[in-house]
């Protein structure tokens, strides 16, 4: 609940506690990173990020199957996206149920800027498709994104 409301005094607090488990999953297979990079609070992000014991790709076991990054994107958290990619282990090129990439949901939801850190990652897919066969290029230009439809046409991995 902490994570989910901002509370960044009473989520330090909690995980002062000896046996609280920071990366524990509720009812719908969220963990407190989820929750709270869904949200955007940013400073409880960094908080769980400074632990070893919470996992940055941890997936939702609700609809989508989405990791805090993919959500964070989704949800347009600028902030929250910097924080996890900060961090080495962060997977950028996973896949929800769907298919889709935490780059394309950047695309689809016309999130310029996140697509822009995204695509500066090194290995990043431009060049994936979802289940449907949906490029980024096509993505981008169905949901009317122009400034995406540039920055993908910049790039030498984009046929």
């Amino acid at each position: 609940i902490a994570a989910l409301n901002g509370h960044e005094v009473v989520a330090r607090l909690l995980l002062s506690l000896e046996g609280v488990d920071p990366d524990s999953k509720n009812a719908s297979g969220q963990t407190p990173l989820w929750l709270a990079a869904r949200k955007g609070h940013d400073g409880v992000v960094r908080l769980l990020l400074e632990r070893k014991d919470v996992d940055p790709n941890s997936v939702d076991d609700h609809i989508k199957g989405q990791t805090p990054l993919m959500i964070a994107v989704q949800n347009g958290h600028e902030a929250v996206v910097r924080l996890l990619l900060e961090r080495n282990n962060v997977e950028f090129n996973v896949r929800d149920r769907s298919g889709n990439t935490p780059l394309r949901c950047a695309v689809w939801f016309g999130h310029t800027t996140i697509a822009e850190l995204l695509l500066g990652r090194n290995g990043i897919d431009a060049e994936s498709k979802n289940e449907r066969g949906e490029t980024l290029l096509w993505s981008s230009a169905a949901e009317g994104h122009k400034a995406i439809v540039r920055l993908l046409l910049k790039r030498d991995d984009i046929d």
